[in-house]
Formats: C-alpha cells, sequence, structure tokens
C-alpha cells in the first residue's frame, strides 16, 4: 500500500485509521493499518490472494520485500516504515521476517525483531539505537556471495530522526542482515559503519566489481518539497561505494569512507573493508541540496556503476528541480577513464548508455559521461535509471517512473 491506509503508533503526528474501523491498533479486528499483499498471478486472469500481513508497529508499507532463500526455505523481509506523509519516524525501526511455505508460499510464522523490549518480539542490540527511525527501500533478492542459490545477506538504509517533528534532524546508517541458517532468530544484525551518517533512503545495491565486493548506495530524502533543505554549504548528502570482501564475517566497522583519490592506495595495499564517497552539492539559491532518489545502477560487466541526482527546487512555481547523472569508475569511484596506473581499468567499449526518466515525463538516453558526471537538466530523476543496453539483452521491461501521492 505504500503510503496508503494508515499506522498503529501514538506518536501525535502519525496517521491513524478510522475509530469506527479501528478502536484500537493492536486489535485483530482493526481495519485500515497499511499492508502488504501476496498474489498467486500464475493465472493473469484470475489471481489469487495468498495472504496479507499488517502489524501496528509496521507503519506504512514503504520498503517493499527482499525476498531470502536459504536452503529449502523461504522468506519475506519488511522493514518498519514512516509514520505519515512527510515522512516522519514516530517509532523505533522494527523489522519483520515472514517464514514462507515453500511449496504454495503461504505464511507458516512470523518473526519480529526490535530494539525495544516488546511482547512478541526478539529484542536485537544492533537495533537499540534506532529510536525514532524507518528502513529504506528493499525490493531486492539479497545478496548471494558464492553463486549457490543462497541469500548470504540483506542490506537496507536507515532514516532516523531527532529533535522534533516541527524541525526535525535526519541521520542515517546502512544496516546488514547476515542469513547464517534457516532460523531467522539466529541471524546476526549488524551496521556498515560505526557512526551516523545522512539518511539512506533508497535500494542498496551489490555488484562483483574486478572481483571485489561492493554494496553502493546514497543519501537523501524527497517527501515533500523543502525536505532536508541543507543548512548551509557545508550541509552535503553523499554517494558511496564500499568494499565488504572482510565484512562477510561480521560488522564492517567502517569509521568514515575515502575520497576517490585515496581509493587507489587503498585497494593496492589489499584493504578488504573500505569506503569511498562522492561530495553532493550543498543549497544554493533556490535549489536545495543535492541527493539521490533513485536506485544506483551498477553495470558488473562494464566495472562500472551510475547514479542519478537530484536538486529540488524551492520555488513554489517550480517543478520538480534539476538532475543529473554521474558514471564512476566502480572500484575507486573516480570517473571512469580514470584507473590505478593501469590496475582497476575501466574498458570504455563496454560502458553503456543509460535511460533517464525524469519529472517532466521525458525518459532520455545519456551518454557515459566523460567527467563524473553529465551537466545539470531541468526535472528531477525519481525513478530508477537503466543501461540501455539491458533491455535489449533481456528482452524484458522494468519500472523506470513511478509517481507516489
Amino acid at each position: 500500500m505504500r503510503l496508503g491506509g494508515a499506522c498503529g503508533t501514538t506518536a501525535s503526528s502519525t496517521v491513524k485509521p478510522p475509530a469506527d474501523t479501528c478502536s484500537d491498533p493492536a486489535s485483530s479486528n482493526c481495519v485500515g493499518l497499511s499492508s502488504y499483499y501476496a498474489l498467486d498471478v500464475t493465472d493473469q486472469g484470475n489471481p489469487v490472494l495468498l495472504w496479507e500481513f499488517s502489524d501496528p508497529y509496521l507503519a506504512y508499507s514503504f520498503s517493499g520485500p527482499a525476498f531470502i532463500t536459504k536452503g529449502n526455505s523461504r522468506y519475506i523481509v519488511f522493514l518498519s516504515g514512516p509514520t505519515n506523509y512527510a515522512g516522519a519516524a514516530g517509532q523505533d525501526l522494527n523489522i519483520f521476517i515472514l517464514n514462507l511455505n515453500p511449496v504454495d508460499y503461504t505464511i507458516n510464522q512470523v518473526h519480529k525483531f526490535s530494539g525495544a523490549n516488546r511482547s512478541g518480539y526478539t529484542r536485537v542490540s544492533a537495533l537499540s539505537s534506532y529510536s525514532n527511525a524507518f528502513g529504506g527501500k528493499l525490493f531486492t533478492n539479497g545478496v548471494d556471495y558464492g553463486g549457490d542459490g543462497d541469500t548470504d545477506a540483506v542490506f537496507f538504509g536507515i532514516n532516523q530522526m531527532t529533535g522534533n517533528e516541527g524541525n526535525p534532524n535526519w541521520s542515517g546508517n546502512v544496516m546488514g542482515i547476515k542469513i547464517t541458517g534457516e532460523n531467522p532468530e539466529a541471524w546476526e544484525f549488524g551496521n556498515v559503519f560505526n557512526s551516523a551518517q545522512k539518511p539512506v533512503t533508497q535500494k542498496i545495491e551489490y555488484m562483483n566489481c574486478f572481483d571485489m565486493k561492493y554494496i553502493y548506495f546514497g543519501t537523501g530524502r524527497w517527501f515533500y518539497k523543502t525536505d532536508e533543505a541543507g543548512v548551509n554549504s557545508n550541509d552535503h548528502n553523499y554517494l558511496y561505494g564500499v568494499r565488504i570482501d572482510d565484512c562477510i564475517g561480521g560488522n564492517c566497522n567502517l569509521n568514515n569512507a575515502h575520497t576517490s583519490e585515496e581509493s587507489c592506495s587503498q585497494l593496492l595495499s589489499g584493504n578488504g573493508s573500505f569506503a569511498w564517497s562522492k561530495v553532493l552539492e550543498p543549497k544554493s539559491g533556490n535549489y536545495l541540496m543535492e541527493r539521490l532518489l533513485s536506485d544506483p545502477e551498477p553495470i558488473d560487466y562494464a566495472d562500472s556503476v551510475f547514479f542519478g541526482t537530484t536538486e529540488p527546487n524551492s520555488d513554489i512555481c517550480s517543478f520538480g528541480g534539476r538532475s543529473r547523472v554521474w558514471g564512476l569508475n566502480c572500484a575507486t569511484g573516480s570517473a571512469l577513464a580514470i584507473s590505478c596506473d593501469g590496475a582497476y581499468e575501466v574498458d570504455m567499449s563496454k560502458v553503456p548508455p543509460i535511460w533517464v526518466p525524469r519529472t517532466p515525463g521525458d525518459i532520455t538516453k545519456v551518454s557515459s559521461p566523460e567527467n563524473e558526471t553529465t551537466d545539470w537538466k531541468e526535472g528531477a530523476i525519481i525513478g530508477d535509471i537503466q543501461s540501455a543496453a539491458e533491455q535489449a539483452r533481456e528482452r524484458k521491461g522494468r519500472l523506470l517512473f513511478w509517481i507516489e501521492k
């Protein structure tokens, strides 16, 4: 339902269900909470409802699902979402793991995780610091490190609010769930960074980059026109590439990210867990600070990763803002044509153009930038950018443009 329905939390700004359909959100008779649905569309003319899932602590069903395979077991993961249309966080971060029947995909059991001591939930210490928080987008099958068909990990972003809802400050992090076996109660939860970063709202992408394991993401959010405008010229969002080869056995425990200029020394020294970052533009004039509002597009066969970033416009008469596309070496975060003295060199002949959807309604094909980014163009990028070569190779469609009301 995304931002449809209502939430069961008690925060004053929470969108609550009508009292005549839900006098008590904790009651099984409550009707009107935001929900997830599963449909069997084998017979597309006669879809069958498999199940509906909701919970008073789910809030809005914003994250979407992660589908996990481990041995003979199948699971769906959901994260608790924002508690109103402005992206507020009126409760703790909660994680819901649905153990599915592997034959008919109905729900066998629901596992609930929180950092709080709450009846019916398993307390996870890694979640204890995430009060007033919600999870970013999932829409993933997780990470299969060895290619054996089993999910090894799921990564997701976090938005956390400090201060008050009238004047919120937002921070975030990236969390990983290590899938250790077929019992979700034994799965391990850990942060990628030791300290808070900017909020991470979009999907975390994984790629095998020059035979190294990386995740890619960016920071930023935009639930309303002036959301996270930026405080001053020192307030920035970031793009990240994180090498996680040495994180597989536990938490990454990264203190900070390196500039792309420092990446070569980190790689050539054999550092198996480090991050590179790109600093996005601060607010300037009517433009709010630059942010990532679409999913990264890693392209494994070209050892490259693309991001579509947006600067929303605060002018009430403007539409969307302006945006640009970043094309980067997946290992270093440098421009595509820059290598480490011949090591980690991108074959530019393999780098495809990119489809870019923008708020004016156009979907344009953008050539790979000669430097790190293209020029600015009118319109926000809020749908996912996509390799123009991918559709030709796979001959299947993918959602490019999504507007939420």
